[in-house]
């Protein structure tokens, strides 16, 4: 059985991901607003342990790094 989504199909956007994602352009616009405002809803404190399922380039993991928090990240890819 084949995957549907297999994680080579992402391999070729990984370099470009971030400067596609900060570019803004839809449908990317809010990016960075958007995982200000998760960090922000965790209630993040220092040392807070963080799952990040999915975590692709870093982005959210790095803003929950600043803050001091532990992190367990993943990705398929």
């Amino acid at each position: 059985m084949s995957e549907l989504y297999p994680s080579s199909d992402f391999d070729a956007w990984a370099a470009s991901y971030d400067q596609d994602v900060l570019g803004q352009a839809f449908p990317f616009t809010g990016y960075e607003q958007a995982l200000d405002l998760v960090v922000q809803l965790a209630g993040t404190s220092p040392h807070m342990r963080v799952l990040d399922l999915g975590t692709g380039t870093g982005n959210l993991a790095q803003r929950f790094a600043a803050l001091g928090c532990s992190l367990w990240c993943t990705d398929f890819s």
